[in-house]
């Protein structure tokens, strides 16, 4: 089982240098690595973010609501390795100096 992390606050929305919005920064690992098939997040990419007037155009397109909706029940192995209930994500304010 997992947690998503972009959907409980604990993850911030990537946007990236290509001009794409993403859940996640590890979702743009993916995009960024052709050499990892990666479909599902792949079909995220609907538009750039300077093609539309409010970001919920992208976030609330089919593209984007399958993937929330399969985040519960068959969610991409990407998400199942980072948002597992036992991944234990380290922040950088959380490292002792």
């Amino acid at each position: 089982m997992i947690e998503p992390k972009c959907l409980n606050g604990k993850q911030s929305t990537f946007f990236s240098a290509e001009d794409y919005l993403l859940p996640c920064c590890w979702c743009a690992m993916l995009v960024a690595n052709k050499d990892i098939p990666s479909p599902e997040i792949d079909s995220l990419l609907v538009k750039k973010v300077s093609e539309v007037n409010h970001i919920e155009e992208i976030t609330k397109s089919e593209e984007w609501e399958k993937f929330y909706k399969n985040l519960h029940t068959n969610p991409p192995s990407l998400c199942k390795d980072y948002c597992s209930k036992t991944y234990d994500h380290k922040s950088r304010e959380s490292y002792q100096y």
